[in-house]
């Protein structure tokens, strides 16, 4: 027995500083999260009890455990009382917690999209260039999913990209803005909040990487909508031989009903409009054409 106390004892402090560690670990991820729940909840207040109870209701458990191997380390017990009241707090919480995730959920209850802009586009050639336009800040520390809080303003990347024959010989651009909210006047205030500008020239098309969301304002599934209607006989051309950005970016609906050659992989994309769907003159092998 006295040889197994010394393992016990260094495996019970490994499993006591990672539960100290996974408790600071929390502690920073509460405060890293503090502006994005800002945006869901709409108030900061309201943002700050929603953190606080997903916060409690994982950070209470893992200081029970941190008791328990304390008190089987050190012999350090913990009184009935501030275990019951550790206890009643958590219960407080669960309910508190529920009650907050049934607000957000009547605050995503309807959906809608709004047409921004339907315009016709001429160009100098019938083969234009598609590129991205840089990311805002892309080497931030604070990413989830793509999400970042810049100068207190949410920035997203939420940007599809889809394609469909024009019925004449114009090439059109088909902006649409989609959002969640609690009603239809919600809806139509946040989808007009939303500034997306692409960058249109005598040859080019380039898309902005990512759009704002301003303080003040609320989170509610904004999504940027862009359908690029192409004339038959005229050809499309995006990507270079060390990447392929705007492939992050296109429908994967229409990915996966093969309405488009695949973008999977780096290199030049040339397409050209046919009969039916897209022509893809293929540099390798991994990209499939509609001929």
């Amino acid at each position: 027995m006295k040889v197994w106390k010394p393992i016990v004892f260094v495996i019970g402090l490994v499993l006591l500083l990672s539960l100290i560690i996974g408790w600071i670990a929390l502690i920073i991820g509460f405060i890293a999260a503090m502006p994005f729940a800002t945006f869901v909840f709409g108030k900061p207040l309201f943002a700050f009890v929603g953190a606080a109870n997903v916060f409690f209701l994982v950070a209470l458990p893992i200081i029970g455990f941190i008791q328990f191997a304390a008190r089987h380390l050190f012999n350090k017990k913990t009184s009935g009382r501030t275990r019951t009241g550790m206890l009643l707090f958590w219960v407080f919480n669960v309910v508190s917690f529920f009650a907050n995730g049934s607000y957000i959920a009547r605050e995503f209850n309807q959906e809608g999209d709004l047409t921004q802009r339907v315009e016709t586009l001429s160009f100098a050639t019938d083969t234009i260039r598609l590129r991205m336009g840089n990311e805002t800040a892309k080497n931030s520390l604070i990413n989830i999913d793509n999400a970042k809080i810049i100068d207190d303003n949410l920035v997203l990347q939420n940007i599809v990209i889809d394609f469909a024959k024009s019925k004449d010989d114009k090439f059109r651009l088909i902006q649409t803005h989609f959002s969640r909210g609690k009603n239809t006047s919600e809806i139509e205030q946040l989808t007009k909040a939303i500034t997306y500008e692409p960058i249109i020239s005598d040859h080019e098309i380039i898309f902005p990487a990512d759009f704002f969301i301003e303080k003040g304002s609320k989170w509610r599934g904004q999504k940027i909508n862009i359908k690029l209607e192409v004339p038959e006989g005229k050809t499309i051309i995006f990507g270079d031989k060390n990447s392929n950005k705007l492939s992050d970016y296109i429908s994967r609906n229409a990915q996966w009903a093969k309405r488009i050659p695949s973008v999977s992989w780096h290199g030049k994309h040339i397409w050209t409009m046919q009969d039916e769907k897209f022509y893809s003159k293929a540099d390798a092998l991994q990209e499939v054409g509609s001929d």
